[in-house]
């Protein structure tokens, strides 16, 4: 239901946002399939089968984790990209210390792509995190 909400009430540059986040956290949800069993493969199937048009949420796990499997093969900035979008998962289940991590790599990242404006998006998100950790306590 929130995703369809979110669908439906985004403008393009946010849905985008919303599907990385969203992307991430089925990558998380993939990688702790051990742990959490179907608990936590239910949600990321059905999420990724409606953001990624995708009639069979297996398959769509299935080419999340193909392509985080293939991260060697990912240029700087899209690996900055998934970084950052990883760290914006770990925000979601409150795990800060991994968050801050992938944001501080992510913003290496963007340094050595010139992307001034993506290391200042990686500052202001850092600030974020720091604020939502404090909250959390």
């Amino acid at each position: 239901v929130i995703a369809l909400e979110l669908k439906g009430n985004l403008s393009e540059d946010e849905l985008e946002y919303a599907f990385n986040v969203l992307k991430a956290l089925y990558e998380f949800l993939w990688n702790m399939r051990d742990e959490a069993g179907d608990k936590g493969l239910y949600p990321a199937a059905k999420l990724a089968e409606l953001y990624l048009n995708v009639e069979d949420g297996n398959n769509a796990l299935k080419w999340l984790n193909e392509k985080w499997n293939a991260r060697e093969l990912l240029d700087d900035y899209e690996m900055a990209k998934l970084n950052f979008n990883f760290a914006r998962a770990y925000e979601l289940t409150c795990e800060f210390a991994q968050g801050e991590q992938k944001i501080l790599e992510s913003k290496e990242l963007f340094q050595r792509q010139k992307m001034l404006d993506m290391v200042e998006l990686c500052n202001e998100t850092l600030k974020e995190l720091k604020k939502s950790k404090v909250k959390s306590k």
